[in-house]
Parts: structure tokens; C-alpha cells; sequence
């Protein structure tokens, strides 16, 4: 079982599984009132996916919505198993995150790499720890 720290610090996120490999992501917005999803334009306003003559184009929405929620995924793999995935799915602004794990967690055991007499699993440092 994996313990999950209840808040995150910027884009970092603690748990106890061991080291994870880079993180891949995607940020969607959502219109708060209908909940559609919705595009920004380089020009600072929102718009909706459409297909125009055949190509699929952002087209402005008119009028704009008045509250968006954007929220974040990240997914990231565990370095000594390939095959068991972390999700990370957050609202923009909001202390909490939702976190899943996916795929069977690994049952063998990896010491640290400079390590010499400990046998134990690594395990990476709090946060808390690295701050102070």
C-alpha cells in the first residue's frame, strides 16, 4: 500500500513507492457553468474545437464563460518497474490531489545505489526534509 501526502508542494508529489521516472501531462479547462471543455486562444480568451470546412479548428465562444476550473494529469512510471503507472490529477490552485496507482506494485526489493550494508527498499525523502 502506498501512503499519499494530503497536500502537494508545487509540482512535487511524495509518496513511499521508491523513484519515479520523468512525468508526462496534460492541462484540460472546463467551462464551470456546462462543464465543456474548452480551448484558450493565444489571445487570452477561450473557445470550443470545431470542424470548419473540413479541418478542425478553436472557434471563439461567444459570450465567454465567467468562471473556468483548469485541471492538471500527470502520469509518471516507477524506475524499477516499467509496468506500474502513478496518476496525478489536480485543480489548479487547490492544495489536494487525487493520486492512482496503476498495475501491480513490484514485489522485489532495490537498495539505494551508494548504499553498502542496509538490505532495505529505497524510499526518498519527505519534502519536509529536503526544506529544512
Amino acid at each position: 500500500m502506498c501512503i499519499v501526502q494530503v497536500q502537494k508542494t508545487g509540482n512535487k508529489f511524495w509518496d513511499d513507492s521508491g523513484a519515479w521516472s520523468g512525468s508526462s501531462g496534460r492541462r484540460v479547462c472546463l467551462d464551470a457553468q456546462s462543464m465543456g471543455e474548452i480551448r484558450p486562444l493565444p489571445n487570452g480568451l477561450y473557445g470550443r474545437q470545431k470542424r470548419v470546412e473540413g479541418t478542425c479548428t478553436v472557434v471563439e465562444i461567444d459570450p465567454q464563460p465567467s468562471e473556468v476550473i483548469q485541471f492538471h494529469q500527470l502520469c509518471s512510471r516507477l524506475k524499477r518497474n516499467n509496468n506500474y503507472q502513478r496518476r496525478i490529477t489536480y485543480v489548479e490552485n487547490s492544495d489536494c490531489y487525487i493520486a492512482e496507482y496503476l498495475g501491480t506494485f513490484p514485489t522485489d526489493v532495490e537498495a539505494h545505489g551508494n548504499v553498502v550494508f542496509s538490505t532495505g527498499e529505497y524510499v526518498r525523502s519527505k519534502p519536509e526534509v529536503m526544506t529544512d
